[in-house]
């Protein structure tokens, strides 16, 4: 979380749309504490909400891997 990778794969995503190309983001591994609720802010991390809000309005499909949350206890991904 304290790294930019989480966000710039998400904007990588998000750029994919750009050609027409239909997209599913999953969240599998560490990746779904991205999907967790979080105050980012307070470990100097980047805000994912934009890009959140933007899958919305492309329509992207968003998915989490059922382990992975399981293994993190992640019981409610608000972003999903």
């Amino acid at each position: 979380m304290n790294t930019r990778r989480n966000a710039e794969a998400l904007r990588m995503s998000v750029g994919l749309t750009l050609c027409g190309d239909k997209v599913s983001v999953i969240f599998m591994d560490d990746g779904v504490y991205s999907a967790a609720p979080a105050k980012p802010e307070l470990i100097g991390a980047p805000s994912l909400k934009k890009d959140f809000e933007v899958f919305e309005m492309l329509k992207c499909t968003l998915l989490a891997d059922k382990p992975s949350l399981e293994k993190r206890g992640i019981k409610n991904p608000v972003r999903m």
